[in-house]
């Protein structure tokens, strides 16, 4: 059977929710009294009512408990408590998620995070970035999701909080496994337990083991899926998390079921039976009941199986959720139809169609509001894009103009009193008056160099920023909206066999490449794109997109030790250039199974290696290699450009230049 991995996701964020209720030293009855009594402190009043909130979030209906909430951010907005109303909209922000509200959840974790930067609270932020990012993830906009994890990630960073910093690595990483990049995902998902094993947090540990199992079973790898779900459950066991135990024995049970093990199989799925019926979850008690019936039909005893199949519908029709009823309608479907009882299983089977139906408009509904939640968040950026270009526009020409005053008016000041001293002097000493007056005329002649030098170099300046920020004005719009038809285009496409599926695909690729194209000529000629640090995080993200695109094994390796520093842009281009021609020279031609770049930068020295174990440059030589454009981009820097290459022995382009302090 299929299950759903989408379920074992949301159990994530409230693992342990059966244990909610322990340890409670106030009752719900004596916090609602607090926070009833007038009598009592503002923060006290808030700080019971809270607990109340968190009490209740798993046992109290989702509307009254937002209703609540709201009341908690009126209170404390009115009483001018920014720190406790941050923490109410907040919770307001979660309950609306519980209930999938996802724009009005985005809404109240905005004005959470707002004052959490008024106030400066850095740690505060970093959780409104990270559940921003979850609210756009369930919308399907997994890139503004991976921009707000960032986020997330980068403050916890800059404040040394492991917690934080793994629980961003985590769902940066559930983003990615959205997306399918599942090295990518892995990635993360491996950094995010080297953190938490740090510091000891094995619910943190435990999470992304779950996911790794997940993926591993999406990518049809059951002995990596295995050891994922293996290291779960050991994580669960000795913290106790009865949830995440019932989904891993769950999961373990039907890998094994799905390989032939079933003797091992159905042990694992009896445990998590017994599990979940003695916490009476009938969820999971339907999971694993219908795996169990399925187990027994695969072996062909499917007498044994019906009466398992009909508990599974029993306890899935109790907990009402589609992919249950789902699950458990396939499988009595499967059973009946084994047993030649056709009008029961054809009414299963009319069940599982009407459930598997709903569960997919829900994802059709969620892809729809994706799209439009993308569309509406780029006609956002471009009219924000738009207006700050104007801005800066008119702040440019205002200060040009106080620039050109200012210097006139002090030129113009200069020479009255150079020329008021020439004639004084003359008039003492004609002699004297000669010399003084041949060194005021250097002295002059030299201020008017710097001065149009200066005036050269600031009209510079500014003609670089205006051409960056036209192009980027007037062609990245037209690109990205022929990137947005071209999609139209294939999903229009989707229902017929002509050609215009690919053509769409080939008008989507091609403005891709033209906008990423775009992309390098804004970036080369922006000012404040002109460092070092930024010249190596730009090759490292071009060498990891193109090699990520030709399927080749590969290896990137971009660092940059010690301070940053400025770059000429001159220089900054022609390296980017010569890295960019060696790539692709090794990616086109040399028909090579694995490449390596290598690039290392300094204060004091720049060297990079693209290296291939092609068929030589002997076999694959040709005008399209560009290398006479390498030397002399290399001679123009100052650098030295060393290409080794022989048939069947790769090709290896290493240069290196000494830079210039500043």
């Amino acid at each position: 059977m299929k299950r759903s991995t989408a379920f074992l996701l949301l159990i994530l964020p409230c693992s342990g929710a059966l244990h909610a209720q322990k340890d409670r030293t106030l009752s719900i009855d004596s916090l609602s009294t607090v926070w009833k009594d007038a009598s009592q402190s503002d923060t006290t009043r808030f700080k019971a009512m809270q607990e109340v909130l968190i009490q209740r979030r798993y046992s109290a209906p989702p509307d009254s408990l937002l209703a609540l909430a709201r009341q908690l951010v009126a209170f404390t907005h009115d009483r001018g408590l920014q720190m406790q109303e941050a923490t109410a909209w907040n919770l307001t922000g979660n309950f609306h998620n519980n209930m999938s509200q996802w724009d009005s959840a985005e809404v109240a974790y905005h004005s959470s995070l707002h004052i959490w930067e008024t106030l400066g609270e850095r740690g505060r932020m970093a959780g409104c970035y990270n559940n921003l990012g979850n609210v756009a993830g369930y919308k399907g906009d997994q890139g503004l999701a991976i921009e707000y994890l960032t986020n997330s990630l980068r403050i916890g960073e800059e404040l040394g909080d492991s917690s934080v910093i793994a629980r961003a690595l985590g769902n940066i990483g559930v983003c990615h496994f959205d997306q399918k990049e599942y090295d990518v995902a892995l990635d993360y998902f491996h950094r995010r337990i080297a953190v938490a094993d740090a510091i000891g947090d094995k619910q943190c540990s435990l999470e992304a083991y779950i996911c790794i199992g997940m993926l591993h079973d999406e990518r049809h790898e059951p002995a990596l899926a295995r050891k994922g779900y293996i290291n779960c459950l050991r994580l669960a066991r000795e913290i106790d998390d009865v949830t995440s135990i019932c989904v891993t024995l769950n999961a373990l049970g039907t890998g094994d079921v799905a390989q032939g093990n079933y003797q091992r199989g159905l042990a694992y799925l009896d445990s998590s039976l017994a599990m979940a019926t003695e916490h009476g979850d009938p969820a999971y008690e339907s999971s694993a009941l219908a795996e169990i019936a399925h187990a027994h039909h695969l072996q062909g005893m499917d007498s044994k199986a019906l009466p398992i199949a009909q508990r599974a519908m029993a306890k899935a029709r109790e907990a009402g959720t589609p992919e249950g009823l789902r699950d458990a309608a396939e499988v009595n479907y499967e059973v009946l139809k084994a047993l030649g009882n056709q009008r029961e299983a054809l009414e299963m089977h009319e069940l599982y169609i009407a459930m598997r139906d709903s569960v997919t408009n829900d994802e059709n509904k969620r892809a729809v509001m994706s799209k439009r939640f993308q569309y509406a968040y780029e006609k956002k950026e471009a009219l924000l894009q738009a207006e700050q270009a104007k801005r800066q526009a008119v702040d440019a020409e205002a200060l040009r103009r106080k620039n050109v005053q200012r210097n006139a008016f002090i030129g113009g000041f200069g020479l009255m009193v150079l020329l008021a001293g020439s004639l004084f002097l003359f008039y003492r000493n004609s002699r004297r008056n000669g010399r003084l007056l041949a060194e005021k005329n250097s002295m002059i002649l030299h201020a008017q160099i710097q001065l149009v030098e200066s005036e050269r170099a600031r009209e510079a300046s500014e003609v670089r920023t205006r051409i960056a920020r036209d192009v980027h004005d007037q062609l990245g719009s037209d690109l990205t909206k022929l990137v947005m038809l071209s999609t139209e285009a294939k999903e229009v496409a989707k229902a017929d066999t002509t050609d215009l599926h690919g053509i769409a695909n080939d008008i989507e690729r091609i403005a891709g490449e033209a906008n990423r194209s775009l992309g390098d000529i804004v970036w080369a000629i922006d000012p404040h794109h002109d460092s070092l640090a930024g010249l190596t995080e730009r090759v490292r993200a071009h060498c990891e997109r193109m090699l990520k695109w030709s399927k080749l094994e590969h290896t990137v390796d971009c660092v940059h030790d010690g301070p940053d520093r400025t770059l000429d842009p001159a220089t900054k281009r022609d390296i980017y250039l010569i890295v960019r021609e060696a790539l692709n020279n090794a990616i086109k031609y040399a028909k090579a199974r694995h490449i390596s770049v290598r690039f290392h930068s300094s204060p004091v020295e720049l060297q990079f290696e693209v290296k291939d174990d092609g068929v030589g440059m002997s076999m694959v030589s040709g005008s399209g290699h560009g290398l006479e454009n390498m030397k002399h981009r290399a001679e123009r820097v100052g650098g030295i450009l060393d290409i080794q290459s022989g048939p069947d022995m790769g090709t290896r382009v290493a240069f290196r230049t000494a830079l210039a302090a500043d």
